[in-house]
């Protein structure tokens, strides 16, 4: 059993900062002590990472706005190297389906997505990490 406060297969929290400096805190059904409690992990682990005192941090994951759309084949390449087929529909975990608005996000760094049932939009990259997994919609005549 684990021992630790956060466990991190139970819950979802994501932080965006814009360029305006303002945090938004995203996630379904975090509590606000345990998302300090999370936050607060994190950063002893990010401070743990630190180099040699040069400010650059080591073993960060790639970041996924760093990607590249192509309009044509309607396909977005994130920074990963994962391909999105940005034609298809796609449905979270909870089997609400998204789909492509045709926009990037105010920055142009990655694909903006409506709720199919709704206004709600999220850039996909904050789709996957507070809806995700996502997974293609099935379509007719699949089995």
């Amino acid at each position: 059993m684990n021992n630790d406060p956060i466990y991190p297969d139970a819950y979802r929290l994501l932080l965006t900062v814009d360029d305006q400096g303002r945090i938004v805190m995203h996630h379904r059904t975090l509590c606000p002590h345990l998302a300090v409690t999370a936050l607060r992990i994190a950063a002893d682990v990010i401070e743990a990472r630190q180099g040699d005192g040069d400010g650059e941090l080591v073993d960060l994951p790639v970041n996924s706005r760093d990607g590249h759309l192509d309009t044509s084949r309607r396909v977005w390449t994130d920074g990963a190297g994962h391909a999105w087929n940005l034609g298809l529909d796609w449905v979270d975990i909870t089997g609400h389906a998204w789909r492509w608005t045709g926009d990037l996000d105010p920055g142009g760094r990655a694909p903006m997505m409506r709720a199919a049932t709704g206004d709600e939009t999220e850039p996909l990259d904050v789709l996957r990490a507070v809806y995700g997994p996502i997974s293609p919609a099935p379509q007719a005549g699949d089995a």
